[in-house]
């Protein structure tokens, strides 16, 4: 998304990793910003108030800063804070957004709806979402099949999650609710439409399952 030029300052603050001043020097001029600017200024305000977990904060920001807007990114930015801040069905609210911005769009806009669905999918987990979550699974696990090819590389030329860091997120779903019996089944299932590389990894996991299975014994 566009950087608004009135706050250069401050997103090279954001991208230092500089949250409190770039809060800060944002809100010092706030009141200042209209139309554009002000948008960005709530989205700054916003991104900042979450990756500081300040989850309340980072939904309200965030909420102004999708008004109107047709960036998938935008709506992407509430349906993670919705779901951390305790309000799940708010999220899968704004994470239909986000698919009908990227239906919308004449070029795919970035990063890709299936890292957007794999990072909705990752906020699910660890808020324990787990009826959400697992058709992401399902959908994540369609797009590899397609692929074929998991080569690091590839996937992520074409906007997808690396097949390590989905199978991880599988792992963890499987293990904390769907069972070891499902997960080996659905791991199975991946590494049977996927190359010889990508059928490894769906074994080593699934192997994680069993000793996940053997300690609980």
């Amino acid at each position: 998304m566009r950087r608004s030029a009135r706050l250069q300052q401050q997103w090279a603050l954001y991208d230092e990793r500089q949250f409190d001043r770039a809060c800060e020097e944002t809100l010092a001029i706030l009141d200042t910003l209209q139309a554009a600017d002000l948008q960005d200024g709530q989205r700054l305000l916003g991104k900042c108030a979450y990756l500081q977990r300040r989850d309340q904060d980072a939904l309200q920001r965030l909420r102004k800063a999708c008004q109107g807007s047709d960036d998938s990114s935008d709506w992407l930015g509430v349906a993670l804070a919705a779901v951390r801040a305790g309000e799940a069905e708010l999220g899968a609210q704004a994470f239909e957004q986000v698919r009908l911005c990227q239906r919308a769009a004449k070029y795919a806009q970035w990063p890709g709806i299936h890292l957007q669905v794999y990072w909705y999918a990752l906020v699910l987990c660890d808020a324990q979402q787990w009826s959400p979550l697992q058709p992401l699974l399902e959908e994540l696990k369609g797009v590899y099949k397609r692929l074929y090819c998991t080569d690091a590389a590839y996937v992520y030329r074409l906007g997808m999650p690396l097949l390590a860091s989905a199978l991880e997120l599988a792992v963890r779903y499987f293990k904390a609710h769907g069972g070891r019996a499902a997960g080996a089944a659905w791991l199975k299932d991946l590494a049977s439409g996927v190359d010889a590389e990508g059928g490894q990894a769906a074994e080593r996991a699934i192997g994680e399952l069993g000793e996940a299975a053997g300690s609980r014994g």
